[in-house]
This record gives C-alpha cells, sequence and structure tokens, in this order.
C-alpha cells in the first residue's frame, strides 16, 4: 500500500510539473491574444487568482479528507489512532487531484473567459458564477447523454450524481478565481 501511495504521489507530481508550465504558458498567449483584459489585470493579479484557487482547493481537501476518515472511523475501518496520518495522505492526494483538474480549466476555459469580459468592461463575480453554472449544467448533460455511464440511473439521479461533487466544484472554481481577482460582486447598470 505504501509502494502504490508514492508511485501515485510521484505520478501526480509529474502531472503537476507538465502542468504548471502549460499553464504559464497559456497565460502568456492569454497576454498576447487578450491585452486589454491582460492589462487590467497583470500578471500579480491573475497569479492572485490562481492562489485563491489553490487555497480553496486546499479547503475542500482538508474538508473531504476529515470528513471521509471520520466515516471510517465510525464504520470501523480505520483505527482512530491512525486517522491523522490517514486524514493527511488523503488531504494529499485530494489536493494533488483537484489540481490536475482545476489547473487546465483555468487556463483553458475560465482565465480566458474573465479577461474577455474584463476587455469589455463586464466582468463580475455574478458573471463568472452564471458561467460556472452553465460549465456544471453541461457537464450534467454531457453525462446524461453518454452511453452506459449513467444507464443504471435514472435521468435526474444521473444528473445530481454529476452536480454532487464535480457540479458543485464547477461553480465555485469561477467564484473563487472571480474573487482572486478582486472583480465587483456585479456590474451596474449604465445609465441611459
Amino acid at each position: 500500500m505504501l509502494l502504490d501511495f508514492a508511485l501515485d504521489a510521484s505520478a501526480q507530481a509529474l502531472t503537476l510539473a507538465i502542468e504548471i508550465p502549460c499553464v504559464l504558458g497559456a497565460t502568456a498567449l492569454l497576454k498576447k491574444t487578450m491585452p486589454a483584459g491582460f492589462a487590467a489585470l497583470g500578471w500579480r493579479g491573475i497569479g492572485r487568482a490562481y492562489l485563491w484557487v489553490l487555497g480553496a482547493a486546499a479547503t475542500l481537501a482538508a474538508i473531504e479528507a476529515h470528513s471521509q476518515g471520520r466515516a471510517q472511523v465510525a464504520q470501523g475501518i480505520l483505527a482512530p489512532d491512525h486517522l491523522l496520518a490517514w486524514a493527511a495522505s488523503s488531504f494529499l492526494y485530494l489536493l494533488a487531484m483537484m489540481q490536475a483538474i482545476a489547473l487546465p480549466l483555468l487556463a483553458v476555459l475560465i482565465a480566458p473567459a474573465t479577461l474577455w469580459l474584463l476587455g469589455r468592461r463586464q466582468a463580475s463575480l455574478a458573471a463568472l458564477l452564471g458561467l460556472g453554472t452553465a460549465l456544471a449544467t453541461l457537464g450534467a448533460l454531457w453525462t446524461l447523454c453518454m452511453p452506459g455511464s449513467a444507464a443504471a440511473l435514472p435521468p435526474l439521479a444521473a444528473v445530481a450524481a454529476f452536480m454532487s461533487p464535480l457540479g458543485i466544484g464547477l461553480v465555485i472554481l469561477p467564484l473563487v478565481f472571480g474573487i482572486g481577482c478582486q472583480l465587483p460582486a456585479w456590474i451596474p447598470a449604465r445609465p441611459a
């Protein structure tokens, strides 16, 4: 088991080592393709937004690791004196998995959408919340339409199964990125 965890951790570290230069390259590409939006944030603002997402992922991973560990202790699967070590390793695993999904999604979809909205002076937390909701809805519909993946579940249960862990993350991710960018909650209506 320890060898499996070590191999898995090294594979996750390799994944992050590949993803980080790709994210930096995608961000540099955004500087060239969306200069107005990039000028509004700059490298520091985008870096701050990525750090906010990292902090949110760490918080969610810690909460999930703790709740899973407590559930395993309650079921008798895990001894109470092993809970801290198990939760620490589970936290690292969950954090690496969340970042492996969050970084490419941020670099390819959320950061460009935010910069595009900033260039049009329409960026707000409400707009990014709408983007996250649209992403979660599309993901749920995609899960529902995939053959065989949700065949055993009724359609509403398949959508709910997608929306509970992943869909909530897709809604939170753009919102946290927007908070890190220090966007306003909403854009007030322009006077006519």
